[in-house]
């Protein structure tokens, strides 16, 4: 329930009387009334109500105070460090110390969609991270779990004829996904001092070394949790933090992350809209929302220690839109908008940005042993292939996670224009080095966005220079090669793709048939690119 009652403090009570004490004076001693009952008691009943009544937890002063404040509100940026090639975030205000891990799925992971709208990607269980950074003599301040990403890159003709072919998911395509891992250095004195290096001169160095060699150890915890669950953990460097940070940036908007206000964040658009899911929210809730939005979308998980033996969860999301009516469906939803906190939500997904406080939101309290059931799916399913061979699901792979191994495509050259085609409403930036596909790719704007300044993607065919691949390749061949590839995809047999992704686990879907054809709108958009090469 949103509305609630709120016993007043001593001092808060003192104050109500204070206050009708000084009206009753002025309104018999200066304006000379002879009967002031009723303005007393409708001016204490007002004040009553303004420090009682709560609505989300907040009071109505507080919601007044709240309001005026908002527009206040300035990012600040971390401290950036580096140690062992580690980026480290130092918080001077807080006495925060953070790290941050890049968490990825496996390359090329094949992602299916059944028809009840359950997907087969593997999820990220946040409770062994959490159990791992709650042992020993570390103490966690809170650990942030944290992906951006969208279904279209842009709101264009690209994401119409991707519309058309895949219709709404309850996924987003493309995603970066990262984990923060944030200790107070007070209560984690003791670690930081018996971990400090002796033999610096500066005492400050020796502080420094101790909080660098406990963040170490509590980073290591993260990522071999992550690791153990199936997935790929980085530590980010102080260059890489930076880049995530400006990618996102770019992806949530400069413009509105500067202008917070009351219903939303921006001023004329893109717009920032921050949400939290309510009570009857389920595991339901965002996979519906992210079917109902296709712009960038900011979801983000929040486990702090609320006592030695309780953790408190927090979720949070932010949409970033161009319309503000595309929003509106949110408390229908089972989400509700967080008036004033937009920024607050949006900064708290920027890996360089001091957290600023998001108030008045629901929480859930859980034991530290017990499981929380927070779950992230990394990253995004990538492009959509087409229906498995029985018709019953529907297939994507995702293209957008470095590997040491490239992607073959194995087959006619319309089975590399489906890549192209597919992933145009991605925004990669795609280099293509065979001369008969560069100029689709051209004509299908696969020049990036935001800060894509160098290739995601390299497309080559069997013989091309390949002199600077980017961190995904693909190789084409018309032609079937001597040995299968780690892996590809084999488009020999008419109308059929045999997908093959390697098989290190085998709890992970690593091969699928799929039946695959361009859609009419694929056909006009490919004609129209053959026409202009």
């Amino acid at each position: 329930m949103h509305v609630g009652l709120q016993p007043p403090s001593v001092a808060q009570t003192l104050g109500i009387v204070a206050t009708v004490s000084a009206v009753q004076f002025v309104l018999t001693r200066v304006a000379h009334l002879t009967d002031t009952r009723y303005i007393t008691i409708v001016t204490a009943i007002l004040l009553l109500a303004l420090l009682t009544i709560t609505y989300r937890d907040r009071t109505l002063i507080g919601w007044i105070k709240h309001r005026r404040a908002c527009t206040r509100r300035t990012p600040r940026l971390a401290q950036l460090l580096s140690h062992d090639n580690t980026a480290i975030l130092w918080d001077h205000t807080n006495g925060h110390a953070a790290v941050l891990i890049g968490v990825t799925p496996k390359p090329f992971s094949i992602n299916i969609l059944d028809q009840n709208g359950y997907w087969s990607s593997r999820k990220l269980d946040l409770d062994p991270v959490r159990h791992e950074l709650r042992q020993f003599d570390i103490r966690l301040h809170d650990l942030t779990a944290v992906t951006v990403g969208y279904t279209y890159a842009q709101q264009n003709d690209l994401a119409k004829v991707a519309f058309n072919t895949t219709g709404p998911i309850n996924a987003i395509a493309y995603g970066r996904t990262y984990l923060r891992v944030t200790l107070d250095t007070a209560t984690s004195a003791n670690s930081i001092r018996a971990r400090e290096i002796d033999g610096f001169k500066d005492p400050r160095e020796t502080l420094a070394s101790g909080m660098a060699r406990t963040l170490q150890i509590a980073s290591s915890r993260a990522h071999r949790a992550i690791t153990r669950e199936g997935f790929i953990a980085k530590k980010l460097s102080k260059a890489e933090g930076t880049q995530l940070h400006q990618d996102l940036v770019a992806l949530l908007g400069a413009d509105a992350l500067a202008e917070e206000g009351f219903t939303h964040a921006g001023n004329g658009g893109p717009y920032l809209v921050g949400f939290t899911p309510t009570a009857k929210a389920t595991d339901k809730t965002h996979s519906e929302w992210l079917r109902a939005t296709t712009e960038v979308c900011a979801s983000i998980t929040r486990m702090t220690p609320a006592t030695a033996s309780t953790d408190s969860i927090e979720q949070y999301y932010c949409n970033r839109v161009q319309r503000l009516d595309t929003v509106e469906l949110a408390e229908a939803a089972d989400l509700r908008r967080e008036y004033g906190q937009h920024t607050a939500i949006a900064t708290t997904a920027l890996p360089l940005a001091v957290i600023p406080p998001v108030t008045a939101v629901p929480k859930t309290i859980v034991s530290a042993t017990d499981p929380a059931g927070a779950h992230i799916v990394p990253g995004g399913v990538g492009i959509y292939l087409g229906y498995t061979l029985d018709g019953a699901q529907r297939v994507w792979l995702d293209t957008t996670v470095a590997s040491d191994e490239p992607l073959w495509i194995i087959g006619p050259r319309r089975a590399v224009e489906l890549l192209l085609i597919r992933s145009a409403s991605l925004g990669l930036r795609i280099d293509v080095r065979t001369p008969q596909l560069a100029a689709i790719a051209h004509e299908l704007r696969h020049a990036g966005i935001g800060t894509h300044t160098q290739p995601d993607m390299t497309i080559v065919a069997v013989g091309d220079d390949d002199h600077a691949p980017a961190p995904v390749r693909v190789v084409w061949s018309e032609h079937p090669i001597g040995q299968r590839p780690r892996y590809v995809i084999d488009a020999t047999a008419p109308g059929i793709l045999h997908v093959h992704t390697g098989v290190d686990d085998p709890t992970d879907t690593h091969e699928v048939k799929v039946r695959w054809e361009f859609n009419a709108a694929e056909k006009a958009l490919l004609a129209k690119a053959h026409a202009r090469r």
